[in-house]
């Protein structure tokens, strides 16, 4: 019998001819991919408005932080960058603007101003008051007096080190207003987090639908042209090798549409969106973390030709034994009337332990994979962290935005870690296409 699973090459990670002749069992579901769609891109700006919640809940309410700038160098040129609109109060001449608006001003300019006076780095701590002698009269009795905290236009003005120096009793009065700002972030963040979960959740059950109608309409074609076809090509055809095809194969065009296509899509959007926050926040912490991508990548690419190539082999053994099998099964009679039965069980543990080996080595390139991402992953963290601490020392990034740009980044290399497998079923659907 001639060895029809060397025919079975696969060369190719993606090709469009296939694809499309796939996607054309989706046109009877266009609402179903509609609302897979809308769902995708929902969970999607949701998992990456998270981080930015946590950003704001920081630097607006848990560390809240403002700088002093002299009001006569508002229109300094050095001070171009700076947005003061908004909550900008001004007492004694001086500006006071939160310190997420004063990190876009350069490092050479911030020192500058600083060495000039037009800029106090404080850092300043302001709330607003309706009426101060709701306060405590611990803090009531210095406000004005030299040094101490002062009131203008409804906002409480007191250097950080004052209000940290206050009772548990006292700074909890004063900081009414940021445990407001802490509990609407709150439920804006568990908002987020039910439409995440409902929008993942309607994402997997309606793609889920599409592949198990899809496959559904795939079996009865396959089945109405395998039916048909004459006795000379099945006397020709293993048993083994068309069950494997009529089955396997389909299955995993089923996971392709389950898995492949929408993970590929939310995991690009994923990464593309989650480098587009980051440098938002800070384009100097980003251009550190974008330089750290390179490793991976080239890890990402290695890891991509081994999978193919162990999937090659792993795809061509599992072929041979369930043909074997099902030839053997078939035609036990035969083996019997011939007393092959231990030469057939030789020939059995050699091709089973082929398959074993080929199923370790893709194991071996997960195996690998995972890990190295992990480590990257780490190592961008710990990298991040270094030059953060070193930026948050200068002024020229917030602790909110620190904290961010570590849930962004395990954001971004969440997806590389299940890249090979994703790939390895891209690949299947292709060959299972043809």
């Amino acid at each position: 019998m001639p060895d029809f699973f060397e025919a079975d090459e696969i060369v190719k990670s993606y090709d469009s001819a296939i694809v499309g002749r796939i996607f054309t069992y989706v046109k009877p579901y266009r609402a179903l991919l509609a609302a897979a769609t809308i769902s995708l891109a929902l969970s999607t700006v949701g998992e990456l408005v998270l981080p930015v919640l946590v950003k704001k809940t920081v630097d607006e309410a848990l560390v809240v932080s403002w700088v002093a700038i002299d009001a006569a160098a508002k229109d300094d040129g050095r001070l171009r960058g700076v947005d003061f609109s908004g909550k900008a109060p001004e007492a004694g001449g001086r500006i006071y603007i939160p310190d997420a608006k004063s990190a876009s001003i350069a490092l050479r300019d911030k020192e500058s101003l600083e060495a000039d006076g037009s800029l106090d780095p404080g850092p300043y701590y302001l709330t607003p008051v309706s009426d101060y002698r709701d306060l405590p009269a611990a803090i009531t009795a210095v406000v004005g007096s030299d040094g101490g905290p002062v009131m203008a236009a409804g906002w409480f003005i007191a250097p950080s080190a004052y209000v940290r120096a206050l009772s548990p009793q006292d700074a909890g009065a004063l900081r009414t207003a940021d445990r407001r700002i802490v509990s609407g972030y709150g439920w804006m963040l568990l908002a987020v987090l039910v439409v995440v979960l409902f929008s993942t959740f309607a994402q997997t059950w309606t793609t889920s639908l599409i592949g198990q109608n899809v496959m559904k309409d795939l079996r009865m074609d396959l089945f109405r042209r395998t039916s048909g076809q004459s006795l000379a090509f099945l006397s020709r055809q293993p048993v083994g090798r068309l069950v494997t095809r009529l089955t396997g194969d389909v299955e995993t065009i089923n996971e392709f549409f389950t898995s492949v296509v929408v993970s590929f899509i939310k995991d690009a959007s994923v990464m593309v969106g989650a480098l587009a926050v980051l440098f938002v926040m800070s384009p100097r912490l980003g251009i550190v973390a974008l330089a750290t991508l390179p490793p991976v990548l080239v890890a990402t690419g290695v890891s991509r030709r081994k999978a193919r190539d162990a999937f090659r082999k792993q795809r061509t053994w599992l072929s041979r034994v369930n043909a074997f099998i099902a030839e053997h099964i078939a035609g036990v009679a035969v083996v019997k009337l011939f007393g092959r039965e231990a030469a057939s069980a030789a020939a059995f543990d050699e091709k089973d332990a082929e398959l074993m080996k080929a199923n370790l080595g893709e194991m071996y390139v997960f195996a690998t994979f995972r890990p190295l991402i992990e480590f990257f992953s780490s190592v961008s963290v710990a990298i991040v962290l270094w030059f953060g601490a070193g930026l948050r020392g200068k002024g020229l990034i917030t602790l909110g935005a620190l904290i961010a740009f570590v849930k962004l980044i395990r954001m971004f290399y969440s997806p590389l870690q299940d890249i090979s497998e994703k790939y390895t079923i891209l690949q299947s659907a292709m060959a299972g296409g043809e």
